[in-house]
């Protein structure tokens, strides 16, 4: 898997923003193959939430 904003569990994918507090670009517009050293894992089910159905 690349270390990149598209595969970032802060990364926002509508927009393009990243939300990681801890990162230099923290509400900034990034591009999806921007990369930083804050990078973390986006889960496979990272959008959904509880209530949702399966």
């Amino acid at each position: 898997m690349t270390k990149c904003c598209a595969t970032c569990a802060w990364y926002e994918d509508f927009q393009g923003v990243c939300f990681n507090g801890d990162s230099p670009y923290c509400a900034d517009f990034t591009e999806p193959n921007q990369r930083c050293r804050e990078w973390e894992r986006k889960e496979a089910d990272h959008d959904k939430h509880p209530s949702d159905p399966l």
